[in-house]
This record gives C-alpha cells, structure tokens and sequence, in this order.
C-alpha cells in the first residue's frame, strides 16, 4: 500500500512512492475531497484504505462518519519520521538497484564490443 511521494521527498529518497503509515501527512488528490490535507489516523491493511483525520463525510441524517481512502489517490507531503527502519530500507533499497542496474549496464556494453570485434574479423577474414 503505496502513496505516490511530493517532489522535494523524491529528491531527497531517491523514490517515487513508499508504504503509507499512521502519522503521515498527505494531500488528497483525487475525488470530492481533492486538495484537502490531514494526517493519516489509521491504516487497514485488509481493504487497501487508510483515513485522514479531519475529513469526514454527511451521512443523510446528518451524522460525520470518517471517510476511508484508497492511498493511490493520496500525495505524501511528510513522512512520520519516527521510525528509523524506515528510512534505512527506502534508502539501501535505492542503492542497491542503482549498483545492479550499472553492473547490468557494464556487462551489456561489454557483450555489444565483444560482438562487434567478432563481425569485424568474420567480415576481415571472408574478403
């Protein structure tokens, strides 16, 4: 259960979205509710929905009952800091496919000259 990041966390993670948790502050951006801010107050894992306090609909007796989101539709402005693990995995996670990616690279283009010696000297040797 994701939620897309703001530009200046991308930045600074390194990522587009991370797992949304209570205590995140978000921007809805989608919806009857769109550009509306709050902190997550819970998180349901089973349903895919988190809710933000301070939004809540008008049932028709006129009742305030919570509204429940689905975190694709949410942008996280501030990431709850509380927990360093957190961070330490959004980081290192980052690493470590960049490190992969450019040995992938590395080996590519190293294939890609080893080919293009072989045609050469095939195309040497026929003539």
């Amino acid at each position: 259960m994701s939620a897309a990041l703001d530009k200046p966390l991308k930045k600074k993670y390194g990522m587009n979205s991370v797992e949304v948790r209570k205590g995140d502050e978000v921007k809805i951006m989608r919806g009857k509710f769109a550009r509306k801010s709050g902190k997550v107050g819970s998180v349901d894992v089973k349903i895919s929905r988190i809710q933000i306090d301070g939004v809540q609909r008008s049932k028709r007796g006129g009742e305030k009952v919570n509204t429940w989101f689905h975190p694709s539709k949410v942008k996280i402005m501030i990431l709850d800091d509380s927990d360093k693990k957190r961070f330490k995995r959004v980081k290192g996670a980052q690493k470590e496919t960049v490190s992969v990616s450019k040995e992938k690279v590395n080996l590519v283009k190293e294939d890609a000259t080893l080919v293009k010696k072989s045609k050469t000297k095939k195309s040497v040797e026929k003539k």
